[in-house]
């Protein structure tokens, strides 16, 4: 069984690491913790709630997506919700694609300030979607949003309908 485990630096990086439990009994041969993901959250996380704080149903076990929901020292809220293969990858050329097209209209460029750098090396986020990123979707012009549609290929109300819900997951504890 692979289990996922979340790593909080002082830094303010948040990391996810993969695991093979039980473990395998060789010594020579020990399991490790294989990074999967990573994320600057440009905070210090303090308090970490399993489920949503406002609506029950989010947490239930039989929920659809488990969600961590982060407060930070500086009164920030920060969602973790797991998304499913299909979705993360749909969502990540989603994203990649907006990064593209909207890199002019904002005044600081995304994955500068998403940069992950420890006292070692300085890369990029990985696995890992950003509301904050993706949210403003819905207010984009018809033509924009047309653009990134058939860059990702899938249809605008269906890309509309999932930044939705995704809102409406994490708008519970907004």
């Amino acid at each position: 069984m692979v289990y996922t485990f979340i790593r909080l630096r002082s830094s303010g990086l948040l990391a996810t690491t993969l695991a093979s439990l039980p473990f395998r009994g060789n010594i020579e041969e020990p399991n490790r913790l294989e990074l999967a993901g990573k994320y600057r959250l440009r905070d210090f996380v303090n308090k970490i709630h399993h489920g949503s704080l406002n609506n029950p149903m989010l947490n239930s076990d039989k929920g659809k997506n488990p969600i961590l929901t982060f407060g930070t020292v500086n009164g920030a809220i920060i969602i973790d919700v797991s998304l499913y293969y299909k979705q993360y990858h749909m969502l990540e050329k989603f994203q990649a694609n907006l990064r593209k097209k909207t890199e002019g209209l904002r005044s600081l460029n995304h994955e500068q300030w998403r940069l992950f750098h420890d006292e070692e090396r300085m890369t990029s986020a990985k696995e890992f979607i950003d509301g904050d990123l993706i949210e403003p979707f819905i207010d984009f012009g018809n033509t924009l949003t047309q653009e990134i549609s058939t860059a990702v290929h899938v249809f605008v109300e269906k890309l509309v309908k999932l930044v939705e819900e995704l809102k409406r997951v994490t708008l519970t504890c907004n």
